[in-house]
């Protein structure tokens, strides 16, 4: 396989500069990439082939050989098709597009709706010869929601579709999404068994069919209903503790829209709960608004699973139970399991979102995108509960299956339960003088920079773009003109003593009446008319006509007034007419093909122009305003008032060490500066205290001291 890739890579190479083997075919005309694009490719594979891929557009090899997946893409994709046991040669493939886009850059592209609308010609045929009952594998987001009719509906995401089962829009086969190779190939390779899974999955339906496992979502029952639920589940609980678990799931605005629950920060927000979600087996889930009397019946649910020490699962806990806590429950007693850090515990390099892990647990199909359809929202807060149950039991099963089960309770469970919750709950105590002390040295700092700036050739742009026609009255420009400044912060000092009224000749196009010779008119200009001479008695009256309005454009200098203002290092604008100024060539972003100034091309203009200091200075800012703003300002902001923080402590299984987020104590950010560095200056704002922290109760701290008696 290594010697076939690498033969491959070499042909590649030597296609510089060639011609591609098919020009763009008649259809094509008319087409948005038909100038500009380059090849083209027709579908490859037996057009019978009970598994079909289609990927998205071709790449220059492609375009050169005339063969879809014929590159660096086609040798990943050949790849993860001899891991599924598949033979490339019995696959029919094709692409949304059919031809390369320039700079292979398609989506977002201006040319991406009327390309992909014109390439149906090629598509379509594709999938019309496709058997009944064959499979298509949708590679990466454009073939997913152009095979399933789901283009411009909001939410469609690939690592949500990924391995799940669905019918095409005419009800004549199985369409099984996956990542394209190329997204695997730019640094995704953790995903490469993922995806060969995605794969597996789709050659067997194809050879043997498909048939989904039964489920029933129940959205808004009556009271009763959910009484009588409650009530037949807690009383198997009762029989039997450690062998009934139940998976329960709250909304809240955070979690509106069908948000990644992995990506819930702990702590923000107090939104108030609007449904609860729940499942207890592997057919049924149901929601229910968060209102009288569910609420109640929901109390009386909590409670009684806590009374008989009963297992609860949850995808990132602390979300839902922190609301709950916040809305009045109370938890005592119940085993709350965090599934997500159970499937990172299982598997630590792969994303964590349940509507990622869900399809490898669960045949029930891709629903998180209901969310961001109101007449689904009920569907989709029912399928959370009870796709939470079965992807939590599957990882449960996993977890017993490889021997890890009690390990992970003892090592992330329990020592989350009794250490890393407890740190977070208690917080960091913080010195607030210290820490104020610190926003002012590093508002020091920027104003020492931005005085360095003004050293250099960096020039700030003039406002408004047209100018006042009228010298402003005031000494002192707009809000609109400044921006938004924070009082007494370096940036809003340096721009109100750096800004300055000019006036400038500027090159202004002026209407002219070429009938009457009135200048600077309007579009709607109207001659007068001419005065009538003297009339004598007796004499007829005569009407006289205005001349026939006729505009003119034409060029005059006139004096325009100005606010300079000084250069704005936050300004990616002015930070490219620098580069134009100094004969710079801006960095240019691979996808986008558009200049960038991001931190990484900061860098690497630095290194090329090692004498120029601006760009040093540029990096010099952003770095000392991004401690400033997350670790100084925002710190101050989420003080408690014990004047302690409440990070997030989480376990890290693939470094083998613990972490924090919100704020991150550990990295607050990359200097060389040691002691005197950034890092340390915040660190240094952090103090150790005697005694409790107040709000602490006499139940925590008999149950640490329990614990962990001294």
């Amino acid at each position: 396989m290594r010697v076939a890739l690498t033969s491959k890579i070499v042909t590649t190479r030597s296609m510089a500069n060639q011609n591609p083997r098919y020009p763009h075919p008649p259809g094509c005309r008319g087409c948005s990439l038909d100038s500009i694009g380059f090849g083209f490719a027709p579908p490859s594979g037996p057009p019978d082939a009970r598994l079909v891929f289609i990927g998205e557009a071709l790449g220059w090899e492609e375009a050169i050989a005339g063969e879809p997946f014929y590159g660096a893409a086609g040798g990943v994709l050949s790849r993860l098709c001899t891991r599924a046991g598949i033979e490339r040669r019995h696959v029919r493939i094709a692409n949304v597009v059919s031809c390369r886009p320039p700079g292979d850059y398609l989506v977002g592209a201006a040319w991406e709706e009327h390309a992909i609308s014109q390439c149906r010609q090629y598509l379509d045929p594709v999938l019309a010869d496709v058997p009944d009952n064959a499979v298509v594998v949708p590679l990466g987001a454009t073939a997913l929601t152009t095979v399933l009719g789901l283009r411009g509906v909001e939410g469609v995401s690939v690592k949500d579709f990924h391995g799940t089962v669905s019918r095409s829009v005419d009800d004549r086969y199985w369409v099984v999404p996956t990542f394209h190779p190329s997204h695997l190939q730019r640094g995704a390779m953790n995903l490469i068994e993922v995806v060969s899974q995605d794969l597996r999955l789709a050659d067997r339906i194809g050879q043997r069919g498909f048939v989904r496992s039964p489920s029933e979502l129940v959205v808004d029952p009556h009271p009763d209903w959910l009484r009588g639920w409650v009530d037949r589940y807690l009383g198997d609980v009762a029989a039997d503790p450690e062998g009934y678990h139940l998976a329960l799931d709250t909304e809240f605005a955070e979690k509106a829209g069908g948000a990644d629950e992995s990506e819930v920060v702990l702590g923000d927000g107090t939104s108030p709960i609007t449904r609860v979600n729940g499942g207890r087996d592997q057919r049924l889930g149901w929601t229910v608004p968060y209102r009288q009397p569910y609420i109640a019946i929901l109390e009386d649910l909590l409670r009684g699973v806590g009374a008989q020490r009963g297992w609860l699962w949850l995808w990132n806990k602390y979300a839902d139970l922190d609301h709950l806590r916040r809305a009045g429950h109370r938890l005592d007693g119940i085993q709350a399991v965090d599934a997500m850090w159970l499937w990172h515990y299982l598997q630590s390099d792969l994303p964590r979102g349940l509507g990622f892990v869900a399809p490898m647990a669960s045949d029930f199909g891709a629903w998180k995108h209901w969310g961001k359809q109101k007449h689904l929202e009920g569907q989709y807060a029912a399928a959370d509960g009870v796709q939470t149950w079965r992807t939590s039991m599957w990882l449960l099963k996993a977890a017993i299956d490889q021997g890890i089960w009690d390990i992970f309770l003892t090592d992330w469970h329990e020592r989350d339960e009794y250490v890393l919750r407890p740190a977070h709950d208690l917080g960091t105590p913080v010195n607030r003088q210290s820490l104020e002390n610190f926003h002012e040295e590093l508002q020091r700092k920027l104003a020492s920079v931005l005085e360095r700036i003004k050293l250099t050739a960096a020039q700030g742009v003039l406002k408004p773009k047209l100018g006042y026609a009228k010298k402003p009255k005031s000494d002192v420009p707009p809000k609109t003109v400044l921006g938004k400044l924070v009082a007494g912060d370096a940036k809003a000092t340096y721009m109100l003593e750096g800004v300055r009224l000019v006036e400038r000749e500027v090159d202004v196009e002026i209407l002219v009446c070429v009938g009457c010779g009135a200048t600077e008119v309007g579009q709607r200009h109207r001659c007068r008319t001419p005065k009538a001479a003297r009339r004598r008695k007796n004499d007829p009256i005569v009407v006289v006509d205005p001349p026939a309005a006729q505009l003119e454009a034409r060029h005059v200098l006139r004096p325009r007034y100005f606010w300079q203002l000084p250069f704005n290092p936050d300004a990616p604008a002015q930070i490219l007419a620098y580069l134009a100024s100094q004969n710079i060539a801006a960095p240019v972003d691979k996808k986008t093909k558009r200049a960038t100034t991001n931190k990484k091309a900061l860098d690497q203009l630095k290194q090329q122009h090692r004498d120029d200091p601006f760009f040093q200075l540029q990096m010099d800012w952003k770095a000392v305003q991004k401690v400033d703003s997350t670790y100084a300002v925002g710190s101050l902001a989420k003080l408690d008032a014990d004047d302690r923080l409440h990070p997030e402590f989480l376990p890290k299984p693939s470094t083998f060490r613990d972490s924090c987020q919100n704020p991150n104590l550990q990295n607050v950010v990359a200097d060389k500066a040691g002691a005197e560095g950034l890092a340390a200056g915040f660190r240094k704002c952090i103090e150790a205290r005697d005694g409790v922290p107040a709000g602490t109760t006499a139940e925590q701290l008999a149950a640490w001291e329990t614990r962990w008696p001294i």
